[in-house]
Parts: C-alpha cells; sequence; structure tokens
C-alpha cells in the first residue's frame, strides 16, 4: 500500500509514495511566480510528443560537440529535390522538373504529375532553387522565376558571355504560404532555339523547408 497520507495537496509518486504537490506546470498556464525550468538534470534527451511520435527533441548527451543543445524537428516540412532528367526550356516560360527527391518529410512534392510543392500548413518558408541552362547563345537574357500559385514571386535574370555559355540561374526567397498553396520553379530564355537545363544533382535542385 501506498506510504504517506493522500489528499488535495499531495500526489503519487512512482516509488508509490504520497508527496507533496508543488511546482507542477498546469495545463492551460499559471503564473510561477519565478523562473522554472521542465525537463531533466543528467545527459539525456527531452522530447515533445504527439501520437506517440517525437516531434521536437533537446538533444542532451555528449557535451557541446556532441550536440547537447540542438533542437531537433524531425517532422518539419522540408523537401530537396533535383532535375534527374532535362527539361526542354523554350522562348516562353517553362516549368522546370525535378523528377527525383532526396527527401520529403511530409509528402508534399509532387514529382509525378505537377511537378510541385503544395504546402500542409500556413507558415514561412525558405525556398531555394538553381537551374543551370546548357549552350544557350551570347547576349540572350535567362530568368528564373520562383511561383506561388501561379504567380510569380520573384525572379532572377542574367546574361551569358563568351566565358559562362552553360550558366547558372540561382535564387533564394522567404515566402509566407497559406495551406495548399504550391510552389513551382519557371525559366525563360530569348535564344532562338529551346535549351536543356542540366540534368545533374549540383546544378538544377529546388529545397524548401518550413521557418516558423
Amino acid at each position: 500500500s501506498a506510504t504517506g497520507t493522500a489528499s488535495a495537496t499531495t500526489f503519487l509518486r512512482g516509488d508509490n509514495a504520497w508527496a507533496a504537490a508543488g511546482g507542477e506546470f498546469a495545463d492551460g498556464g499559471e503564473a510561477g511566480g519565478g523562473n522554472r525550468s521542465l525537463g531533466n538534470t543528467d545527459a539525456y534527451d527531452f522530447s515533445f510528443e504527439t501520437n506517440d511520435v517525437a516531434h521536437l527533441v533537446i538533444e542532451g548527451a555528449g557535451g557541446v560537440s556532441g550536440g547537447q543543445g540542438i533542437i531537433d524537428m524531425p517532422q518539419q516540412s522540408s523537401i530537396s529535390v533535383w532535375g534527374s532528367v532535362a527539361t526542354s526550356v523554350a522562348s516562353s516560360s517553362t516549368k522546370i522538373t525535378f523528377g527525383t527527391e532526396l527527401w520529403d518529410n511530409q509528402n508534399e512534392f509532387d514529382s509525378a504529375t505537377n511537378n510541385r510543392f503544395t504546402a500542409t500548413k500556413a507558415g514561412i518558408y525558405l525556398v531555394h532553387s538553381s537551374v543551370r541552362m546548357l549552350s544557350v547563345g551570347l547576349n540572350n537574357v535567362l530568368s528564373m522565376m520562383i511561383k506561388v500559385d501561379g504567380s510569380v514571386e520573384t525572379a532572377f535574370s542574367q546574361i551569358p558571355n563568351a566565358e559562362n555559355i552553360n550558366p547558372f540561374l540561382t535564387g533564394t526567397a522567404i515566402v509566407k504560404l497559406t495551406a495548399s498553396q504550391y510552389v513551382e520553379i519557371w525559366c525563360y530564355h530569348n535564344d532562338s532555339s529551346s535549351r536543356n537545363s542540366q540534368a545533374a544533382i549540383y546544378s538544377t535542385f529546388l529545397n524548401i523547408h518550413k521557418l516558423s
């Protein structure tokens, strides 16, 4: 049987003893009256879970060089895809195809049909992309556009010169998305005929990560 005295101000500990309540964190919050700590006093990770899955982990072991204090969000919305097959870009705007996924934490990138990222949750997202165009004629304008729901969010342009006929178009943007809005990468050039993007993991890719 439990030792000690049961009352409205005590709780039953794991060792089957009643102890005085105090310092607890109430559902919905309460006035703490000062700084308080929640977590481990030994060198173990501290996790927040829902549905028996850890969604936020504070590393506790290994010292500074071993990751102590690093915050990990293993389920956070994040993708990395690349153009494993070349896209033929005409003199009109053309959507870039990213056929291979390196990771897609929330299954938000459609590489089979629409070739786009569709946000599951509203938030602020970091978008970074690169497209390398091959054999572009000199003095022709190239542009890469980050589009949200089909409208240009931002664009990056350059004009190749004699030393750079296979130019990289690279751009980064922070965009605010609502749930179900989608992101695509489009390119344009005014050369006389179609040009291909380079099918290489280091040159034609798209990375998107939810910041908040």
